[in-house]
């Protein structure tokens, strides 16, 4: 499956002026629990050890509300997450794999992180910033999905 990245505007940089842009790998995955499902967008983050989801989307989902646990930043400050389980689908065209996992919630508002716990771990993940897109192709490592919609 091959997701080109997405444009995102971000703050400038001191002493630049106007709007500046960055391509980032953004995707969009629908996530499955008890209570239905939603397609949240998150960023494909090597760099994080668990998959996150903003908190916002625990009682959308009916997903009970896990364990408490500190989870720490790049920056090394901490901050808490309530683990959940929920199945996750990515689809692209005729393609689709769905799988369960546990993530963490997050009190966050913004994207959602799909980290290599809960999702990349399943995928070889190829990341073009030339081409400004990412191929992700299933490791044949999917647990079976939980539930059902």
């Amino acid at each position: 499956m091959r997701f080109d990245y997405r444009q995102i505007e971000v703050d400038p940089l001191p002493g630049d002026d106007g709007p500046q842009y960055v391509f980032e790998p953004v995707i969009t995955v629908r996530v499955v629990g008890p209570a239905g499902a939603w397609l949240i967008r998150g960023l494909l983050d090597t760099g994080a050890a668990e998959t996150i989801i903003p908190l916002q989307y625990l009682d959308r989902l009916g997903v009970p509300k896990g364990p408490r646990f500190d989870l720490t930043g790049a920056g090394g400050s901490g901050f808490p997450a309530w683990l959940g389980t929920v199945d996750l689908e990515l689809s692209r065209g005729r393609t689709s794999y769905h799988w369960s996992t546990r993530v963490g919630f997050v009190a966050r508002r913004d994207l959602a992180l799909w980290g290599r716990a809960g999702f990349l771990d399943y995928f070889t993940a190829t990341f073009d910033g030339l081409n400004k897109r990412v191929t992700l192709r299933p490791n044949g490592t999917f647990p079976d999905p939980a539930v059902v919609d």
